[in-house]
Formats: structure tokens, C-alpha cells, sequence
């Protein structure tokens, strides 16, 4: 008699293997996507000390991320925000960037730093926003994270929602 297993006993396998699988990766995708967010804040914050501190030692406001004390593995790109500065770099899964509206010299809130910076996810349809100190608004807290997009991705990373439509992290 030959030892092994039947059709039906394999078929089985494959079903429950299936269904394993069918369970576990949306929950693995969802693990991966609240990662990647945790580094991109991670990330921000490095941004926004090297700026403040780019704008303590020059006075000026730098809006350039080439010109800062911190590298990024990445291609550093003009967006177009900064009068031909490299204001952005775009890294595997993010592209970081000042937000042109706190990098106007004229603005009297930003106290000479570029302290708005935001990360948008390649590929998908959010972005994440950090402000620092200086970072001054009656909207957003100086120091806070906020997210906006697929609402999902930012509840899932643990913010809460404002009443301005944007997800904040406690």
C-alpha cells in the first residue's frame, strides 16, 4: 500500500492556507502603511530641527534642503516653491517638502524659519505635516503632526479627526 496524501487532503491545505492568507494581509498592508507614516514623522521632525536650527545660525530662512546639516537618501527635486532652491526629495516611499506658504519671508508667523514640512506618499493619496517652534498658526499647534487623504491610513496611524477635515496625532 502506497503512503501519502489524497487529492481531497491536499485540496484542504490549499483552502486553509488560503484563507490564512486572505485574513492576514490587509492586516499586513495596514502594519506596513502605519510604519511607514511613524518614519515619515521620524523624518519631519529631523527636518524641522535642521531647518530652525539652519535659521538660528544664519538668520535666514533656508527653504533649501540641500543647504541643511542632514542628508536624505534620495534625489533632492525643485518644486517650484522656493525661487529655484531644492525645496523637496523624493526618498522610495515619500517626497518631503517645505510647504511654500511658510517659507514666505513676508510672512511675519514663521520668525525666519521654513517650519511648515510636509511628506505625500508615492503612490497613495495622503500626506503627512509637521510644524515646529516657530511654526505659528491659530489652525495647528506649534509641534503637531496633522494627516490628510485616505482617512484611513490616518485613523489607522492613530490620529484623531479635527474639525478642519484634517487628522491630527495626539
Amino acid at each position: 500500500m502506497k503512503k501519502g496524501f489524497t487529492l481531497i487532503e491536499l485540496l484542504v491545505v490549499v483552502l486553509i492556507i488560503g484563507i490564512l492568507s486572505s485574513v492576514a494581509l490587509p492586516q499586513y498592508t495596514k502594519a506596513v502603511e502605519k510604519s511607514r507614516l511613524s518614519e515619515a514623522k521620524i523624518i519631519i521632525r529631523s527636518l524641522i530641527h535642521a531647518e530652525e536650527a539652519y535659521g538660528l545660525a544664519t538668520g535666514e530662512v533656508s527653504c533649501d534642503l540641500e543647504a541643511l546639516d542632514i542628508s536624505l537618501s534620495g534625489e533632492y527635486l525643485d518644486r517650484g516653491g522656493c525661487l529655484g532652491k531644492k525645496d523637496a526629495v523624493q526618498t522610495k516611499n515619500f517626497v518631503y517638502f517645505f510647504d511654500e506658504a511658510s517659507c514666505n519671508s513676508s510672512n511675519p508667523s514663521n520668525n525666519g524659519a521654513c517650519s511648515l514640512i510636509c511628506a505625500e506618499r508615492e503612490g497613495k493619496d495622503y500626506q503627512i505635516c509637521g510644524g515646529g517652534s516657530s511654526y505659528d498658526s491659530t489652525e495647528i499647534a506649534a509641534g503637531a503632526f496633522w494627516c490628510n487623504g485616505e482617512d484611513d491610513v490616518c485613523k489607522e496611524a492613530g490620529a484623531v479627526k479635527g474639525s478642519d477635515n484634517f487628522y491630527y496625532f495626539n
